[in-house]
Order: C-alpha cells, then sequence, then structure tokens
C-alpha cells in the first residue's frame, strides 16, 4: 500500500520523552554547576505531558539513568540533579548507550508517549573500555528510535570526530558549543525544534510501516487502533505499509 502524505495538515504536537545522556567525568568538573542548570532549564522548557529522563556515565561500570520518564515540574528534580551530576573518573560512551534501548522501551510504555528526543553531551573522548568500533555500532541501533537527536561536543578539546560519526549513525544532528551561552542556546533549540506528527489510519495491521521523506527512510509501529505517528513535512512525502504475506509474493 501507498499513500501520499499531504504537507502541514492536521498536525498534532504530540507528547514527547526526552532523553539527556551527559558526560560525567573528571574533565567536566569545570562545566558542572552550568550543566546542571542546563538540565533543570530543559525541564522547565518542556509541555506537561512531556517527560525527561536523564543518564550520566564516567568510567567503565560508573553510569546511571537516575531520572526516568519524570514530568517536568515535579518538585525533585533539582534535588536529583544537584546530587547526581559532578565529575569523576573517565570516559565510557558504550555503557549508557546500549543501556539507552531498553530504557526507551520501559519509559514509552509507562507514559503511552510514542515520541522520543535525544541529547547526548561530552566534552572528551571514549577512553575507557569504549572502542569507537563499538561505540559506532551502538549508535547505529539507536537509528529511527528519535524524531530529534543532537549530539553535542563541549569546550575547546573534545572528541569531534567520534562525536560527528555518533551522529551520522544515528541519524542526529552534531553540534559544538565552547560555552554556557551557547549551551543554553542549543538546549533551548533542541526543545523549541521538536518535530512535529500526524496520525494516519490504516485500513488494517501491516507488519512494516515506512515513510520516504526526500533521500530519508523512516520506519514506524503501527498502533493497535491501526493509527501509525507519521512525521509532518513542508514537503509532500510517502507511507508505504506491506504485509509479510505480500512480501513473500514479492520473491
Amino acid at each position: 500500500m501507498k499513500i501520499i502524505l499531504e504537507k502541514n495538515e492536521n498536525t498534532v504536537n504530540v507528547p514527547t520523552n526526552y532523553y539527556l545522556v551527559v558526560d560525567a567525568s573528571g574533565s567536566m568538573w569545570g562545566a558542572v554547576s552550568e550543566l546542571r542548570k542546563t538540565i533543570l532549564a530543559v525541564a522547565g522548557l518542556l509541555n506537561p505531558n512531556d517527560t525527561i529522563t536523564v543518564g550520566s556515565f564516567s568510567s567503565y561500570g560508573d553510569y546511571d539513568f537516575f531520572i526516568r520518564g519524570s514530568k517536568p515540574d515535579d518538585k525533585n528534580l533539582k534535588k536529583l540533579i544537584d546530587a547526581r551530576i559532578g565529575s569523576r573518573g573517565l570516559t565510557c560512551f558504550t555503557q549508557s548507550l546500549e543501556s539507552l534501548p531498553k530504557i526507551v522501551e520501559d519509559v514509552s510504555t509507562l507514559t503511552g508517549n510514542s515520541n522520543s528526543a535525544f541529547y547526548f553531551l561530552s566534552d572528551g573522548y571514549p577512553n575507557d573500555r569504549s572502542p569507537e568500533k563499538e561505540v559506532y555500532a551502538l549508535c547505529e541501533k539507536l537509528q529511527n528510535k528519535f524524531v530529534a537527536c543532537s549530539i553535542i561536543g563541549y569546550g575547546q578539546y573534545y572528541g569531534r570526530t567520534v562525536l560527528l560519526e555518533m551522529a551520522a549513525r544515528i541519524g542526529g544532528q552534531f553540534s559544538h558549543i565552547s560555552d554556557h551561552i551557547e549551551l543554553e542556546k542549543t538546549y533551548a533549540s533542541f526543545v523549541s525544534n521538536k518535530k512535529k506528527v500526524k496520525p494516519v489510519t490504516l485500513d488494517k495491521k501491516y507488519d512494516l510501516v515506512w515513510q520516504v521523506v526526500d533521500n530519508d527512510i523512516l520506519t514506524y509501529e503501527q498502533g493497535k487502533d491501526l493509527v501509525v505517528n507519521v512525521m509532518d513535512t513542508e514537503k509532500e512525502s510517502f507511507l508505504y505499509a506491506v504485509t509479510m504475506d505480500e512480501l513473500k509474493d514479492l520473491n
């Protein structure tokens, strides 16, 4: 089945689960205060039905998603952020990236929100049991899980090559920021640029559903109500859906 999707009709601002994963290694000690303010400020920009999940990482074995699916107006957010965001140890990207798909699945189940956005910030290089090849492979597994993704390199000395490749593997945007002023602009842009979606009801249950937008292919899960939340686009796009039997017939 092929559906032509007209641009900008019946769009809805779907509630979104935001995932912030930040570097808490020793080299971040000079930015800890601003990082805490940033995470709290992100929560302040969210809509009431959005949620925020926060994870931090440093050395191998020292990572945690200490806030999961919290409402942005939760009064205890600041206490947790102040207590858990610090600077210590080396830099391991892999464990937090490896844990993220299950976190996204659990938070989506908990909240009922299908929209997810991912913000990753580091000032360094993955240098503790975190080979670049493994980092890239984990990023590829995160493709199509987020409607928006920002990979941020912080400060003057950061792993530009690694972070740029991470963004490419996930299908997100890479940015470099050098100070807290740029940090504020980046997180504000990240929240305000949340993509909108529109619901499309299909005629039956399909096994594979995907949308073609220019040269991008976005895959979706169809809900029990036969609805698929597709990206709203400024240009005409196309939605395709097939069953496994139809695929077999093609072979």
